[in-house]
């Protein structure tokens, strides 16, 4: 009834409970700590907040001082293996620098909010002016805080991506460098926690939204408590009165509804990457720490992070229930009014209800809905889930070799002991008193092992590095001789070293395939050379080979010479698990052969180490540092640490349990059936012959074995032997498969005659041969090379033109010519000094011997001029009208990321961490980065204006058919040369020349179809032509409501 109505309490809205529940408690915890704000109180202590974000500050300017001045103490925290630890710092950094992008997400939308309020003078919100004056403080205090935290993480980024075993080369960068490597990680997560507390805590964002509500909704109160006690007013003009009041506040509501949702998925992606972090630094750290205090110093700020994430968003979900109570208590009043009694009533409750599609609630809280009820229950099924994944954890751990068994005065020989799983059985035998003779590649990065081991408390005295390839026979055979000349007696041979390939097929120099060789064949004839001094073991001697559960994959049809060095039928994976079924094969056909001739004193078995993450991953396809990235967490939660995977091979070299045991195969330190192929003496005999093959005779002083795959190559004679009498020898070789670009290798050795197993290299050249079947083809590559050169050239003039012409850049994206600079200024510095600099020249034929120069004349000339004429297109910004035209935010952090990383990357090989090669390198992957991306803002841009009017049609059809023509000549080139490895030898070529393509494509859509130019006949086209910058969606949407607002007051 009318009595109802009139009777009805205007209140709909309880500010004691806003008060209580939203504004105080989050606006005076962030007040304390010191948190920027914007604010609106009067405040006598609003000097000391101020004071406090400086002060705030002090830390992490400290920390920046500390990374780039004070750099050079390195001695804070002792990790047990420098490189897992970095390893690990990759890992570690993707998780900052996911956490870091969700940051500043929520950093540009807080920015938004205030712009929001800012620009949104329809509403006639009261605290618009005091928001317009703390906007450009607040702006100032974000950048200080962001080029802060991306200097010191960007510093810390590139110095931990770098190669640190091969190009450190004094004592000081070495130790600078494993300052790094052990300090990095507590400081970026010092400055993480830094971050939440500063910026990312949501009182930052909050504090600011719920005053303003707090405000505007105690300012409607007063003004229309003012309002409705005007006797004058009678009850329509009451009803209007109330309606606008519901409708301002609704939108206001709404849109701290929608920021609360925003938030709440933030906080939980921070949580949950936080939990993950926490998961996956305990997998790696848990073996190395050695004492609670150090465990605090990982987990503590862990703990912290997540603990301010959840103080916040536990209160915050409150809110939104409390929110949106109050929404639906404005609409419910809103309809119980009988719109006939006004004229104007029905236009404010449309506001009202057009108002609603604002309403967000975010991604997680429109699945999940967050209140005292589900946030008990979530915590549980948090609980849960943790605990079946440490369940898991410790069930991939594996069962630990915990015997107390002395090595003392044992001998060991350990293959691939550098790294990994091997690093850590010599490292745990050493301390159990043995002498541990290291056998590895890289004699450098040996030393350092050995130095690491030392530090953790091993006897440096009874380590021994001993340099062997096993993709190298004769590498073998040095070794086994030098070490009978040491060693009278050989206790325990671990066959350790091993390889995962990368997908391509490779012959060693000894003609076979490199997993094969390197993971069986180089160790059956170490094993096979070390049996004399093996057998001469005073308590028995043992022999371990180092296999994988994945030698069950292998077939009987795989045990074929021609498969094992066919290309053709070669598949990595399958090669993979040939050579370690050899192992398995071998350790049981040697237990037989030795107990034939009654020697019982060696035993030899096989075992699997589990799923490790080890160095084997490098030589894989995981060898990209990015899928290094994109695969960590699965190789830290679901993967053994090395220390983890060396119990099994410890188990198999010292338990007791294993006395006379020989010719198994174990894993988890337990028996495991072998497989029926390992059980098959027939397919064994197929691995015999190919081995014997690989023998060197010991019958004459020179023989030579040439191993070859008859389907491609045939060689006569096979063998022979010079004499001094004889000492030419000539040989046909037919059936070479020529690329090209084809090497040929010619090796002379000089063969000791007393003793056939010593040998020299006298002489190592290499042939290189230019191979092409068609002249007329031939002319075709040189042609499209030049007339892609020319359009790419030539296709930046037609933009200089038509600004010349418009006397306007109106149409050119600012941020392409951005981006375009950046890119072309690192793209002429590699160009000119690959060119010209000798010394850099130099360094890449150390790194590339076979290879030439891959920069020409023509590539310098054509960077120096497209630098010159993109210099000159933006000089013509400075002059020509630009509009309103500006660089984005956006724009801004990419260019400072690819600036920085320029700039400080020169400190590198200023302090020879890096040579100046690589530093070009680092130039060339800028210089990617930008052309992959500088023509999507100018894409963007047509689109929003719906019109490519400034943006010259010209360049775009000089790149495209510049593009075509690369990739034709690519095509040309790989038809004549019947090679078509160079698209995947040569990736980037292809990949830029296509990508531009379709970036020419998408702009001819836009030119001829979506945007055409439009002739102008009279007045009212060119007045309807006009270009307008458009809001975005959301603006238009809010735009539209608030003309409904200026048309009612009007």
């Amino acid at each position: 009834s009318m009595e109802n109505i009139e009777n009805c309490n205007e209140d709909v809205y309880d500010i004691e409970l806003l008060k209580r529940h939203i504004f105080t408690p989050i606006y005076c915890f962030s007040k304390k700590i010191g948190i920027p704000q914007l604010d609106y109180m009067n405040d006598s202590k609003s000097k000391i907040s101020k004071i406090f974000f400086f002060l705030l500050l002090i830390p992490l300017i400290c920390t920046f001082i500390y990374h780039i001045v004070i750099g050079h103490n390195y001695q804070f925290l002792r990790l047990k293996s420098q490189e897992n630890s970095l390893i690990s710092l990759y890992y570690i950094h993707a998780i900052i620098a996911l956490v870091v992008y969700n940051n500043l997400k929520n950093t540009n939308f807080f920015i938004t909010f205030i712009k929001y309020f800012k620009e949104y003078k329809e509403i006639q919100l009261t605290s618009a002016p005091p928001l317009q004056r703390n906007f450009t403080k607040i702006k100032i205090k974000f950048f200080i805080f962001w080029f802060l935290f991306f200097a010191t993480f960007l510093y810390d980024t590139i110095i931990n991506f770098i190669n640190y075993d091969e190009h450190i080369n004094s004592k000081k960068n070495y130790k600078l460098s494993m300052f790094y490597g052990k300090t990095t990680y507590i400081f970026d997560v010092l400055i993480m926690l830094y971050a939440k507390i500063i910026v990312v805590l949501s009182a930052t964002i909050y504090s600011c939204i719920y005053e303003v509500l707090y405000f505007e909704a105690e300012f409607f109160n007063k003004e229309s408590q003012e309002f409705l006690e005007k006797k004058s007013l009678d009850f329509s003009e009451k009803l209007d009165l109330i309606s606008i009041k519901h409708a301002k506040l609704y939108k206001t509501i709404s849109f701290s509804h929608q920021i609360i949702g925003k938030y709440t998925d933030f906080a939980i992606f921070n949580c949950t990457m936080m939990i993950i972090f926490g998961i996956s630094v305990y997998r790696y750290y848990n073996s190395t720490v050695s004492n609670t205090i150090q465990a605090l110093q990982y987990f503590l700020p862990l703990i912290c992070l997540i603990y301010l994430e959840v103080i916040v968003l536990l209160p915050i979900c409150f809110m939104d229930k409390n929110l949106q109570n109050i929404k639906n208590t404005i609409l419910n009043n809103s309809f119980i009014w009988d719109t006939k009694n006004s004229k104007l009533h029905g236009t404010a409750l449309s506001i009202v209800t057009r108002s609603d599609h604002c309403e967000y609630h975010g991604l997680l809280m429109g699945l999940i809905p967050f209140n005292d009820k589900t946030i008990p229950i979530l915590l549980i099924v948090v609980v849960v889930l943790s605990s079946l994944l440490g369940i898991a954890v410790r069930y991939i751990k594996g069962k630990q070799f915990d015997e107390e068994v002395s090595a003392e005065g044992k001998v060991v020989v350990i293959t691939g002991a550098s790294s990994g799983i091997g690093k850590c059985i010599a490292e745990d035998l050493n301390k159990r008193g043995a002498k541990v003779y290291m056998v590895c590649r890289n004699k450098g990065k040996a030393d350092k092992v050995v130095e690491e081991l030392y530090q953790n408390g091993c006897d440096k005295s009874r380590l021994r590095v001993r340099i062997a390839d096993m993709t190298d026979l004769e590498s073998v055979r040095r070794f086994a001789h030098m070490f009978r000349d040491e060693e009278p007696t050989l206790d325990i041979l671990i066959n350790n070293a091993g390889i995962l390939g990368d997908g391509n097929f490779v012959l060693t120099k000894d003609g076979h395939e490199l997993i094969w060789q390197a993971n069986y064949l180089g160790h059956f004839m170490l094993t096979e050379l070390l049996i004399p001094q093996l057998r001469h073991a005073r308590n028995g001697a043992r022999i371990v080979n180092v296999s994988s559960m994945l030698y069950k994959k292998c077939e009987k049809k795989d045990i074929v010479k021609e498969i094992i060095n066919d290309e053709k039928n070669y598949r990595c994976m399958p090669a993979y698990s040939r050579s370690k079924a050899a192992q398995v094969m071998q350790a049981r056909h040697l237990s037989k052969v030795l107990a034939e001739q009654d020697i019982h004193n060696i035993t030899i078995n096989a075992v699997h180490p589990g799923a490790v993450h080890t160095n084997i991953t490098h030589t894989s396809v995981f060898k990209s540092q990015i899928i290094q990235i994109f695969f960590a967490p699965i190789f830290w939660m679901f993967f053994k640490t090395e220390k983890d995977g060396a119990m099994c091979p410890l188990f198999a070299a010292l338990s007791k349990s294993l006395d006379g045991v020989t010719g198994k195969y174990f894993s988890e330190c337990k028996e495991e059936p072998l497989t029926p192929l390992a059980l098959d003496d027939e397919a064994f005999n197929n691995y015999e012959n190919i081995i014997f093959k690989a023998n060197i005779s010991q019958n004459t002083n020179i023989s030579f074995l040439l191993t070859y795959n008859k389907k491609f190559v045939n060689v006569l004679p096979s063998n022979f032997t010079l004499t001094h009498m004889n000492n030419v020898k000539i040989i046909k070789i037919e059936g070479v498969n020529l690329k090209s670009i084809s090497y040929i290798n010619v090796t002379a050795f000089k063969i000791n005659s007393t003793n056939n197993d010593s040998s020299q290299i006298i002489d190592n050249s290499f042939l290189r041969i230019r191979v092409f079947q068609s002249y007329i083809i031939e002319t075709l590559v040189i042609i499209s090379g030049w007339i892609y050169f020319a359009m790419w050239s030539f296709s930046f003039y037609p933009q200089i033109f038509l600004n010349f012409k418009r006397k306007s850049v109106t149409g050119l994206n600012f941020d392409y010519l951005l981006i375009n600079i950046i890119g072309f200024v690192c793209y002429t510095i590699y160009n000119v000094f690959m060119f010209w600099h000798p010394v850099i020249e130099e360094q890449y034929q150390q790194k590339y011997e076979r290879s030439l120069n891959p920069v020409l004349l023509n590539d310098v000339i054509f960077s120096i001029h497209t630098l010159f004429i993109s210099t000159i297109i933006i000089i013509q910004c400075f002059f020509f009208e630009s509009g309103k035209q500006k660089i984005s935010y956006t724009c801004y952090v990419f260019s400072s990321i690819l600036i920085i990383t320029g700039i400080t990357s020169v400190y590198l090989p200023l302090n020879n961490i890096i040579n100046w090669l690589e530093y070009l390198n680092i130039l060339s992957y800028i210089k990617m980065a930008t052309t992959l991306s500088k023509y999507i803002p100018q894409i963007l841009f047509n689109y929003k204006r719906k019109s490519v009017r400034g943006w010259s049609i010209g360049v775009v059809i000089c790149d495209f058919v510049g593009g075509l023509m690369a990739n034709i000549q690519m095509i040309l080139q790989a038809i004549n040369t019947n090679d078509w490895t160079g698209f995947l030898g040569n990736p980037v070529k292809f990949g830029l020349g296509f990508s531009s393509m379709l970036f020419d494509i998408v702009f001819l859509i836009q030119n001829f179809y979506l945007y055409p130019k439009k002739s102008i006949k009279n007045i009212e086209d060119l007045y309807y032509t006009t270009e307008i910058s458009e809001p975005d969606t959301a603006e238009s949407s809010l735009s539209s409501s608030m003309a409904s607002n200026i048309t009612f007051k009007l």
